[in-house]
């Protein structure tokens, strides 16, 4: 199977959050993806992997309430 390309949209419905949720992500914590032309472009296989490592570390959820994934 090739790799599945997500969207910003795609990763947030993913996710449960708001797409510039996803955008603060790539660009302030570092969640994987490229560009093609002005749009950011997610791995689906990279995106789990940088969901569990950040689910691994607790304190690592910060910002706003719609980026934090930790129990209440």
């Amino acid at each position: 199977e090739p790799a599945r390309i997500l969207t910003t949209a795609d990763v947030a419905r993913m996710v449960g959050v708001r797409p510039d949720t996803v955008q603060k992500w790539h660009r302030r914590q570092g969640l994987p993806a490229f560009r093609v032309g002005r749009r950011l472009r997610f791995r689906r296989r990279e995106v789990e992997a940088w969901l569990e490592r950040r689910a691994a570390e607790p304190r690592a959820w910060t910002g706003p309430v719609e980026g934090n994934l930790e129990d209440p």
